[in-house]
């Protein structure tokens, strides 16, 4: 799920990575990484609020990795 969902992001193609990734969250709803990277197209896409609720969402499934949280851009 995640590459694609970058690679289409990085590729600027927001709409089809975000679909892609909550396609991918249904079969997985608790996989934080995944959440993250959701946070990330949401943020590219400038759905601040969105952006932030996954960001929180993934930080709470994980909330103790570093590398976690040094892949989260979304701040409060």
């Amino acid at each position: 799920m995640t590459a694609i969902d970058q690679a289409l992001d990085w590729q600027g193609d927001y709409e089809e990575a975000a679909n892609s990734a909550v396609n991918a969250l249904r079969l997985d709803p608790n996989y934080a990484l995944g959440h993250a990277y959701y946070a990330e197209i949401l943020t590219d896409q400038q759905k601040w609020a969105q952006a932030a609720d996954e960001a929180k969402l993934a930080l709470s499934l994980l909330p103790n990795s570093l590398n976690f949280l040094q892949a989260i851009r979304v701040q409060n």
